[in-house]
């Protein structure tokens, strides 16, 4: 077991030195982080307490997970280590969704085209559109018997 605490579920309002008066119940506290939001700047509620002991750690977690800070329950665990991580390692995409859970890697990726090479690519499948459709451009009036939609075209037909 290490020393240092998770903490979360305490209020948005909930400051650095309440975090710390709440452990020092338990022991001496060595440092007290409160992760914030980047976008919104208020707390995430979720924070990091670091004791001086494994044992004042441990007496901590019995006493004060479960308990109320404020309105709202609290859990305390013990922090688990950031995860180390391979070179060129990208984080799995979402579980739904377009093209989500799987792993990628930008090595696996064919390198991307030059903008004169998607260009050059998108003439050549205009002119073989306008070559398929004898020269013409296609009309988007002459669907339907001229009407601008479907629902036009439906309330015509009635009168």
């Amino acid at each position: 077991m290490t020393n240092k605490l998770f903490v979360g579920g305490f209020p948005y309002e909930t400051t650095q030195e309440q975090l710390t008066e709440l452990f020092k119940a338990c022991g001496t506290v060595k440092s007290v982080k409160i992760l914030m939001d980047r976008e919104t700047g208020r707390s995430r509620r979720i924070s990091f307490v670091e004791m001086a002991t494994e044992a004042e750690a441990q007496a901590a977690i019995n006493k004060l997970n479960g308990t109320n800070l404020g309105a709202r329950k609290i859990f305390v665990t013990e922090a688990r280590p950031p995860e180390k991580r391979p070179a060129g390692f990208v984080r799995p995409s979402g579980g739904g969704g377009l093209g989500g859970g799987h792993e990628t890697s930008l090595a696996d990726e064919p390198p991307r085209k030059s903008f004169a090479e998607r260009k050059k690519k998108w003439t050549e499948k205009k002119k073989w559109d306008r070559k398929r459709s004898g020269g013409k451009p296609k009309d988007p009036m002459a669907d339907e018997g001229g009407f601008r939609n479907k629902r036009e075209f439906n309330q015509d037909s009635w009168d």
